[in-house]
Formats: C-alpha cells, sequence, structure tokens
C-alpha cells in the first residue's frame, strides 16, 4: 500500500510539472497501476480483518464515505484550480499524498 500511494503521488507531481503532452500522457497511465496497487493492498486488509458477516457492511460503509468525501473534494478542488491554477493543484497533490502515505493505516473491526 505505501510503494502504491508514493508512486502515485511521485506520479502525480511529475505530472504538475511536465508541459510536453505526451509526457503528460504516460505518467497519466503510470498512475493507473500505482493506484491500483494501493487499492488492491487496502481491500486485501479489510477482507483479512472483517468477519464475512460484517465485511459487506464495512465495504458499503467505506463507499459511501469515499464518495461523500470525493464529492466534497470535487468542489474544493475545482475552486482551487479555477483560483490558483491546476499546476498549483497538481504539486499540492503530491504533497499531501506523500503526508498521508507516512500515517498508520491500520484497521480494526
Amino acid at each position: 500500500m505505501f510503494a502504491g500511494s508514493i508512486g502515485y503521488a511521485v506520479f502525480t507531481g511529475f505530472y504538475g510539472l511536465v508541459t510536453n503532452p505526451y509526457l503528460a500522457l504516460v505518467l497519466l497511465i503510470m498512475m493507473g497501476p500505482a493506484y491500483q496497487l494501493r487499492d488492491v493492498a487496502q481491500e486485501t486488509i479489510y477482507q483479512n480483518t472483517c468477519s464475512n458477516g460484517m465485511l459487506p457492511k464495512v465495504i458499503a460503509a467505506k463507499l459511501t464515505l469515499v464518495q461523500a468525501v470525493f464529492i466534497l473534494s470535487i468542489a474544493f478542488v475545482g475552486t482551487v484550480a479555477d483560483l490558483l491554477g491546476v499546476r498549483f493543484v497538481s504539486i499540492f497533490k503530491l504533497h499531501f499524498a506523500v503526508n498521508s502515505s507516512n500515517r498508520n493505516n491500520s484497521i480494526s473491526v
């Protein structure tokens, strides 16, 4: 999970700095596997930690929270991008992703 988060953060940071559209496309393509590596590891933790009866409830709660946060983040990032520019958002995302991946991601159910 850590490697996927760091990889995604690095690709996103470089994406914010490049001006060549072909290199930007390659970086976007490389972000996908890094994101999936993190996501698969996270889902595996949920499956190994939760009992069979509790797993659907945990996954449903997680997805509900993810969608709610996603809606709020789209509104926030859209406003910041309009005010400060898309490049600033990409570089800020690198900083945020690196700092958030350093936290302890333990799950207790």
